[in-house]
């Protein structure tokens, strides 16, 4: 793992929540610049489609993307990238690259247990498939398309109908499970 790749993780642990209700699972973080949980980056398709649906659910307005980052991490929510380095694609990912990625997911999902995981690119969809049948568990699952060009508004209602499907807010069952 290069240093990049260790400082990218470092970000995401520090977002991740004590409880994951909702996991979206991406393919790797951005080729060259920009990443999800960096809010000193510029904002990618990703990040400024998720925050617009939480946006839009919640009826907040985020003053940055560090507001929103925490906001998500309170709800319970996390992104979790298949593939670790920057760029990475399921395309130029060999067989035993693509089983650890299966292998690490199923792991996640078998320790977390979230209440729903949503695959945030069509093309990996078959790989997270595998790795919730491998978890063993009961998920709710869901396919979006990545958000690009006329992606956005399919990714958009999708997120927010897997949003609005948590009785009020992913944090609402999160906040009840911690208080047992």
């Amino acid at each position: 793992m290069s240093a990049m790749d260790k400082i990218l993780e470092k970000l995401r642990l520090r977002y991740k929540p004590a409880r994951i209700v909702l996991l979206l699972v991406g393919e790797s973080p951005p080729p060259h610049k920009g990443f999800f949980y960096d809010a000193d980056s510029p904002e990618g398709q990703l990040s400024r489609n998720t925050r617009r649906v939480f946006e839009d659910v919640s009826g907040v307005e985020f003053t940055d993307r560090k507001d929103f980052l925490n906001h998500f991490k309170r709800k319970g929510c996390y992104l979790y990238d298949l593939f670790q380095p920057r760029g990475k694609t399921i395309l130029r990912a060999d067989r035993r690259e693509q089983d650890v990625a299966v292998e690490k997911l199923s792991n996640l999902l078998q320790q977390e247990k979230p209440k729903t995981t949503v695959s945030v690119l069509k093309r990996t969809s078959k790989l997270v498939e595998k790795a919730i049948e491998r978890a063993h568990i009961h998920v709710n699952y869901r396919t979006l398309p990545y958000p690009t060009r006329n992606y956005v508004t399919q990714y958009r209602s999708g997120l927010a109908a897997v949003l609005t499907s948590f009785s009020e807010s992913p944090s609402r069952e999160h906040r009840q499970q911690s208080q047992q």
